[in-house]
C-alpha cells in the first residue's frame, strides 16, 4: 500500500500564494489608478509591497501578470454570458439577452477604470493577442448554440459571421465607446444600437429565413 499523502497546504504554499495574489490586486490597482503608462515591474513592486525579485519568481515580466489578469477576465466574461443565457425565460432568450447581459456585466463591475487599463496595456502587446481570439471564438460559439436553440436554421459559417456582427454591436453599449458629453445623443445612439441588434436576432429567426445568396 502506497504512503499516504498529506495534501494540507505548508505554511511555505500559503505564503506564496497570499504573496502572489498581493501581486496581482497591485497590478490591479496600477492599472485602475494609473493605466499603461505607469504599469511597470516596480511599481507593481511598490503597490503589493511584495519584493520586486520574489515577483519575478511568480511573474519573469510584466506581460505575464498581464497574461494572468486578462485571462481572469475573460473567463469571467463568458462565466456572465453562460448564467445569462441559462437563465431568462427561453421564449425570451435573444430578445431580452442583450439588456440582461450587459446588466449583469455591470453588476460584475466590467467596464470599470480597471477593464480600460488592462485591455490597453493588453492590446498593446502582441503576445496577448491570442487571448482575444480565444475569448471571441468562444462568444461566437456560445452566440451560435444560443441561435441554434431558438430554431435559427441558418448554415453555421452565416450564424457566425452574425454572431461576429452581434458582437460588435453589442460592444457599442460599453461605457466608454459612445461620448458621454451630450446625454440626448449618447441616449439616442444606444437606441439605435439596440435597435439594430433586435433587427439581426429577428432576420435570423423569422421563420428560419435563410440570407440571400
Amino acid at each position: 500500500m502506497p504512503k499516504s499523502v498529506d495534501l494540507r497546504r505548508t505554511p511555505q504554499q500559503g505564503r506564496g500564494k497570499e504573496s502572489r495574489s498581493r501581486i496581482l490586486d497591485g497590478a490591479k490597482k496600477i492599472l485602475s489608478q494609473g493605466g499603461i503608462e505607469k504599469f511597470n515591474m516596480r511599481r507593481i513592486s511598490a503597490a503589493s509591497s511584495v519584493g520586486l525579485s520574489t515577483i519575478y519568481d511568480y511573474f519573469p515580466s510584466k506581460t505575464s501578470v498581464l497574461q494572468v489578469l486578462l485571462e481572469e477576465r475573460l473567463k469571467l466574461q463568458l462565466a456572465i454570458f453562460d448564467h445569462t443565457i441559462a437563465n431568462i425565460p427561453a421564449e425570451a432568450k435573444l430578445p431580452e439577452f442583450i439588456d440582461t447581459y450587459l446588466q449583469n456585466m455591470r453588476s460584475e463591475g466590467m467596464w470599470s477604470a480597471y477593464d480600460s487599463g488592462l485591455n490597453a496595456a493588453a492590446r498593446q502587446d502582441d503576445s496577448l493577442q491570442d487571448l482575444f481570439d480565444w475569448h471571441e471564438e468562444e462568444t461566437i460559439d456560445r452566440y451560435v448554440r444560443a441561435f441554434r436553440l431558438a430554431g435559427s436554421n441558418w448554415a453555421d459559417a452565416d450564424l457566425r459571421t452574425a454572431a461576429s456582427y452581434l458582437i460588435s454591436i453589442s460592444a457599442q453599449f460599453e461605457p466608454g465607446a459612445v461620448p458621454s458629453t451630450d446625454k440626448d445623443e449618447r441616449k439616442l445612439m444606444l437606441e439605435l444600437v439596440h435597435q439594430t441588434f433586435a433587427m439581426v436576432l429577428k432576420k435570423l429567426l423569422d421563420g428560419g429565413t435563410k440570407p440571400n445568396g
